[in-house]
């Protein structure tokens, strides 16, 4: 696996992976309103499959119990838009592993940081209002904290803009969950990286603007932001500019979630065992990053939200404003808050979660209005959520798929013809590589091959991963993956017969190598 900055909340692993023995999760749908789809929604339940799988075989169509079972994930929730309409609520399995506590599409679960795209919605409503500004110096704002000087002493101004789209220049990737009973930090202590908080002091680690680092610590300077100008908690501002608008009931920044709250899906570690005992859930006090607690249902309101306020003028947020919030700030591929991806009919806005014991995704597809929630309380989530996503994307026709089917090598595949160490391209603009520069950033890579098996290793990387071939040229890890992305990996040849470059490609920003003349062939 590749060794990286903390860079993906969650393993990146590959899918293909052999069943365990565990029994499966009891499978209890709750059928979602008067909109649901009589056919379609349920159908995703049966088809289940990996983002990479090989074009010879029979696709797997595994089933939603199984792969629970599998991931040994005790409980998920998902809902289902299309049309910007919810068509579909359903939860499987249960609260807690061990008791008959199901899952509803009213039960809570920690979403992770998808938090970040909920406090960039209050954000934005405090922009539309005339109290923020999305370009003004932030501290002009802030009462509590100071933003620091950067590398050389830079003092440059840092704007919300920056923030939402981690192009700020800050450190702290993410943070680490507190089991029941421990401290927890205040928002100044975060900030300051002072005990009992676990996480670094914020710091800048580049000039503000200039390269995209995905910065859980920037969006707590949000969080400030929010606070010092508003005089109000995180929480007022989220029931007035959340809950109240839009009718949640079944969600909040508190932390823990208040206790008459019985409907709580509880934690679970990698072996689908209960943990944060003996309350049942850690504590996440960095709010704005990764604090939020929600339903499927209520996640899906405010994902139909935000498109109906993209594709009109709605009661919610300006249509100009949300067409700013999804429009990618270079050199990453955020727009103010949520990631952007995809053209055409298969645009949408999309973000994962992952605290320590829960995983979630949300997506929304601005053209469309299709959308899927999938919220899980298991460690083992993450492809799990993947899995549900393209299921839900095959049962409902959605446009485009990130799905890639590979091929068996033959005899125009040629691995030694690979092989050898390719160098990073000087003078690469920043804006061509967008996500990769943080992300993928490395300075060389070594292909190396035993017979058919064709094998990549960056350097830095802890070992070698297996590439698979989708033509002649382009291969694909199924190990590392993004959401909504898959990496691929293009050999490119130049007119004398010989490979002469490696392309990283991202599907929203690329990276080149030269193959080292030593090594050409």
């Amino acid at each position: 696996m590749i060794k990286r900055r903390s860079l993906l909340a969650g393993a990146l692993t590959t899918p293909f992976l052999t069943s365990c023995n565990m029994a499966a999760p009891q499978v209890s749908p709750q059928q979602g309103g008067a909109n649901a789809s009589k056919s379609k929604p349920h159908d995703f339940e049966t088809r289940l499959r990996p983002t990479v799988y090989p074009a010879d075989t029979a696709r797997p169509a595994w089933t939603l119990a199984e792969r629970m079972s599998h991931y040994k994930v005790p409980g998920i929730a998902v809902a289902i838009l299309k049309g910007g309409k919810i068509v579909h609520t359903s939860g499987y399995g249960t609260r807690k592993a061990g008791t008959n506590s199901p899952v509803t599409s009213e039960s809570m679960f920690s979403v992770g940081s998808i938090s970040k795209v909920i406090t960039a919605a209050i954000t934005l409503r405090l922009v539309s209002n005339g109290v923020l500004n999305l370009d003004k110096d932030i501290s002009a704002y802030l009462h509590r904290w100071s933003v620091p000087a950067g590398p050389k002493g830079d003092t440059t101004p840092i704007t919300l803009r920056m923030l939402m789209s981690h192009t700020a220049g800050f450190n702290v990737h993410g943070f680490a969950d507190f089991a029941p009973g421990e401290p927890k930090p205040t928002l100044v202590q975060i900030l300051n990286g002072t005990s009992p908080a676990k996480s670094a002091s914020l710091k800048r680690m580049n000039p503000a603007g200039e390269r995209m680092a995905y910065s859980g610590g920037g969006v707590m300077v949000e969080q400030m932001v929010l606070e010092d100008a508003t005089n109000a908690s995180l929480e007022t501002l989220l029931k007035k500019h959340l809950l109240e608008p839009l009718g949640l009931t079944h969600s909040t920044f508190s932390d823990p979630p208040p206790a008459h709250w019985e409907d709580i899906a509880n934690a679970h570690d990698g072996e689908g065992n209960a943990a944060a005992l003996p309350r049942g859930w850690e504590s996440f006090p960095e709010q704005a990053a990764s604090g939020y607690w929600t339903s499927a249902g209520d996640l899906a309101k405010f994902a139909a939200a935000l498109i109906s306020s993209y594709k009109t003028n709605g009661e919610f947020l300006p249509q100009l404003l949300t067409v700013d919030m999804m429009t990618r700030i270079l050199p990453g591929n955020y727009g103010l808050g949520p990631r952007v991806s995809g053209v055409g009919k298969a645009r949408i806005f999309h973000h994962g979660g992952s605290n320590s014991s829960y995983k979630s995704y949300l997506e929304g597809n601005l053209v469309t209005g299709d959308g899927l929630v999938v919220l899980t309380n298991g460690s083992g989530g993450r492809l799990l959520a993947r899995e549900i996503r393209a299921a839900v994307s095959d049962s409902m026709d959605w446009p485009g798929d990130y799905s890639v089917e590979t091929l068996q090598w033959d005899e125009a595949l040629n691995p030694s013809d690979l092989t050898g160490v390719y160098q990073k391209r000087g003078n690469m603009p920043l804006n061509s590589e967008g996500i990769l520069n943080y992300y993928f950033n490395f300075p060389s890579w070594t292909v190396t091959s035993t017979g058919r098996n064709l094998q990549i290793t960056p350097l830095g990387g802890e070992q070698p991963l297996t590439l698979l071939p989708v033509s002649s040229s382009r291969f694909v890890a199924p190990q590392e993956a993004f959401d909504a992305t898959t990496i691929q990996f293009e050999f490119q040849r130049g007119a004398d017969g010989k490979i002469s470059s490696l392309v990283v490609d991202s599907g929203a920003g690329e990276i080149l190598y030269n193959k080292r003349s030593s090594d050409k062939k």
